[in-house]
Parts: C-alpha cells; sequence; structure tokens
C-alpha cells in the first residue's frame, strides 16, 4: 500500500509545461462610459446578424470587410489605440515573441447576448490573437469559458476525476469579467460562453489581431488587412 505521507518531502520541484497566457486589461472608466453609448446608438443603425446556434444573440460588424473600428468618432480612435498597446505588451512582454509591434486589427465586431443566449465552442481562424472587451456585464451574466487542448480527443483514452480541480487537472476555465476589461489570448484557443439564464443583456466587443510581419529567421511572411 502507498502512502502519501512524506511525498511532498521528495518532490524536487513542479515545471508548468507550455502554459497559456490570458491577458487581462483595463480600459479608463469614463471613456468605457462614452464608447458604451455611443455603441449602443451605433448598432440601432447597423443590420443584425443572428447567430446560427441562437436566435438569443445579435452580432454586429460582423461581416468580412466591415469593423466596429471603420467609423470615424475620436472615442473609437481612442478604443483602437487601447486595443493596439495591450496587444503589444501582450506579445511583447508577456509572451516575449519576436515580432515586429507593427499590427493590424482585422476584424473588429459586436455582441449583444440576451436571456437565453449561449456561444457554441468555437476558435478565431485566419488571426494571431483574439479578444473581447466588455461593454456591458451585469453581476448575474455568464463569463466566457476557455477550453484547453487536452479535451480535443479523438483516440480511445484513459481518464481520472480530479478531487479538487486546479490548474494541472482542468480541462477547461471560465473567467467572470467586469466592465472596462479586455481579455486576449491566442486565437487558436476554444472558447464558449454558457447559456445567460438571468434576464439581463451582456453586451461585449470582439476582435481579432494580425502582426503585419512574422519572420523566423528562416521563413517570413508579410500580412496586410
Amino acid at each position: 500500500m502507498v502512502t502519501t505521507i512524506g511525498l511532498q518531502e521528495m518532490r524536487v520541484d513542479v515545471v508548468d509545461l507550455f502554459p497559456t497566457a490570458l491577458g487581462i486589461y483595463k480600459w479608463d472608466h469614463e471613456k468605457h462610459m462614452e464608447l458604451k453609448k455611443l455603441t449602443q446608438e451605433l448598432i440601432k443603425t447597423r443590420q443584425r446578424m443572428d447567430n446560427p446556434m441562437t436566435n438569443d444573440i445579435g452580432h454586429y460588424y460582423n461581416v468580412s470587410q466591415e469593423s466596429l473600428l471603420n467609423e470615424d468618432y475620436p472615442i473609437i480612435r481612442e478604443f483602437e489605440e487601447f486595443i493596439s498597446r495591450s496587444y503589444v505588451d501582450y506579445t511583447q512582454s508577456v509572451y516575449n515573441w519576436n515580432l515586429t509591434k507593427e499590427h493590424f486589427i482585422s476584424e473588429c465586431w459586436v455582441n449583444v447576448t440576451k436571456k437565453g443566449g449561449w456561444q457554441f465552442k468555437h476558435s478565431h481562424a485566419n488571426a494571431f490573437v483574439s479578444g473581447t472587451y466588455y461593454l456591458n456585464f451585469p453581476s448575474t451574466a455568464t463569463g466566457i469559458t476557455f477550453h484547453s487542448s487536452s479535451i480535443e480527443k479523438s483516440d480511445p483514452y484513459l481518464s481520472a476525476m480530479p478531487r479538487e480541480q486546479n490548474k494541472y487537472n482542468s480541462e477547461s476555465l471560465t473567467m467572470t469579467p467586469k466592465e472596462t476589461i479586455l481579455f486576449l489570448w491566442p486565437s487558436n484557443l476554444t472558447h464558449d460562453t454558457k447559456i445567460l439564464e438571468a434576464d439581463v443583456k451582456r453586451v461585449s466587443i470582439s476582435m481579432n489581431i494580425v502582426p503585419s510581419e512574422l519572420d523566423t529567421g528562416i521563413y517570413s511572411i508579410k500580412l496586410s488587412k
């Protein structure tokens, strides 16, 4: 019989292998309120794109070549600058990638979720870093759930249930933000949102960001919008 008594004394170290970073950035509250008010007015004049899984989520500016950032307002230029500065910190300081600071925000769209709405599990193709900014987030709203690639299984496998979840045995993590918060993550990271059961409205702005050039020292590519 193996006992766990004294086992921690034998452990030299634990190394985190290949962790994924979720960048969390906060914008100025007064600017946030100005953008919130403007966005509420702008989407009244835009065509609503229904979510293929539920009518309780509507998307705006979510068509190829359209973007919220195309709107010519000073507060939107400031919001774009906030996204860009956050992206540079995320790629240069957090991940420490050796790549140019030059980039472009290829898409930027608005999501409006009401009671009963949910978002299916997906990732963002043709992007490098993706993000979501929370424009309206009531305390009873559902957050965003990220999934580890380890759950994408196609072959038979063995599995054990954790006694208590931690960063090593969890296959998903739900983040509950507040307004003014921007999340940034690698675009291949799978995510979804659970059913919004409360009678509230969640409004978020999502975006995809692409570096202008990638160069490994052997292979390189230049990208443009």
